[in-house]
């Protein structure tokens, strides 16, 4: 099935954010639909290597400033870090889907693609929206975790109605409305408030790229959810796993992958520590991280790579060591191996909660020090059950290529 009428798939944040949309586009692509995907230029290469139409969003100076700003990494601060990149991502957004609007395009965009939304409720243009995980949809049933929020579980759905109500209000209000309804002024169109549970988390269709059995549908989540499966989508193909790499993980040794965020600019302390643990333990080290001036002196059984494709490295892991990203947890459960998540910000401590709830990981505080590491890893890289659940959850996996064809089907459904 294909149609002559251009897809925009907006995508805000970071390559976790990136990469479910990527897929999205080039399996739209491969079934004949003229795809582009608005992001920032940050990663032009990984869209055009995808062979995916770019177009940018948002400028790399902005997002340099952003990284850099402890508040992003902040669990009560992070989306006051975010908003200056998000504001700036959702008017470049909007001017670009503006010149475009006379070929009617179909607008898809994340939860925190404001232009789209915008464009949509304007000039009635179809818009789809996706959501990468759970904890965006505030509900009262199967409230998410967030730090410091554990007492919402004690209350009664009416209470906890109340407090993310409040929550909402006084936080996520506060920040993005004065940019958010003065360019809705500008652009004719009411005032919002609720942002999140009243605007951005609605559309005609909100696709969920995650599985039911990560994440069971609540009565309160939007009317027109559909649940299509992780995406799975990482530039395997485009990043060849190197001979020295090869040599190192075909040993005899455990080795364990560690990923504090494809954005975090701001780990330092988090490579000093894990150096030390792998210093302390038999096993062999990757460190990620495209901020090489973060990594310290690194022991001879660690590696560093800037990026690695996680579909072709974590078969060959024993653990994930990872802040709880939903797309890092995806590949972990793919390929069936233990998690260990030090989770800062975001939707990263639900995302640790789910992941110790399928019996597939631990959950560290962020900042622990080399005891409290060393032994939380030894722990679980001794635990049976752990490595067992994790087994078995990759097993629900299936055809991962369904989940993708899913998602299209339900895109093509509103095309009409």
């Amino acid at each position: 099935m294909s149609t002559s009428r251009p897809i925009v798939i907006t995508a805000v944040g970071s390559a976790g954010d990136l990469h479910p949309h990527l897929g999205l586009a080039r399996a739209l692509q491969q079934r004949g639909h003229p795809v582009r995907v608005l992001t920032s230029p940050t990663y032009r290469d990984a869209v055009e290597n995808a062979g995916i139409d770019y177009v940018g969003c948002g400028s790399l100076e902005l997002l340099a400033s952003v990284l850099l700003d402890r508040r992003v990494w902040s669990a009560k601060k992070g989306f006051a870090g975010i908003w200056p990149m998000v504001n700036e991502m959702m008017r470049d957004s909007l001017r670009y889907i503006e010149s475009i609007r006379e070929q009617q395009p179909l607008l898809i965009g994340s939860t925190l693609a404001f232009g789209p939304r915008l464009a949509a409720e304007k000039y009635g243009l179809p818009f789809i929206g996706t959501q990468l995980a759970p904890s965006i949809f505030w509900s009262a049933h199967e409230p998410p975790r967030y730090k410091d929020t554990g007492f919402i579980h004690w209350l009664s759905p009416k209470w906890r109605r109340k407090v993310w109500s409040v929550i909402e209000r006084q936080y996520v209000d506060r920040i993005c409305q004065p940019d958010l309804n003065g360019l809705r002024e500008r652009l004719g169109l009411p005032p919002v408030c609720n942002v999140f549970t009243g605007w951005a988390n609605h559309g005609e269709l909100v696709l969920c790229l995650f599985p039911d059995w990560f994440a069971a549908p609540q009565p309160d989540w939007p009317g027109r959810s559909r649940l299509v499966g992780f995406p799975l989508f990482d530039e395997s193909g485009q990043h060849r796993l190197d001979d020295e790499l090869r040599r190192f993980i075909g040993g005899p040794e455990p080795v364990v992958v560690f990923c504090p965020g494809s954005a975090m600019a701001q780990a330092e302390s988090y490579f000093r520590t894990a150096a030390e643990v792998c210093r302390r333990l038999p096993l062999k080290g990757i460190f990620l991280s495209r901020f090489t001036q973060q990594l310290p002196n690194l022991p001879a059984n660690v590696l560093h790579r800037s990026y690695l494709p996680f579909s072709e490295v974590l078969p060959h892991a024993a653990a994930l060591v990872h802040h709880g990203g939903i797309g890092s947890a995806a590949q972990a459960f793919r390929a069936g191996i233990p998690q260990l998540v030090l989770p800062m910000a975001h939707d990263q401590f639900d995302n640790a909660e789910r992941i110790e709830r399928l019996g597939c990981g631990k959950a560290l505080q962020w900042g622990a020090g080399k005891r409290g590491f060393s032994r939380a890893l030894q722990a679980l890289l001794a635990d049976e059950a752990v490595r067992g659940n994790a087994r078995r959850v990759a097993g629900n996996f299936g055809d991962t290529a369904a989940n993708l064809r899913q998602a299209c089907e339900a895109i093509e459904a509103r095309l009409h």
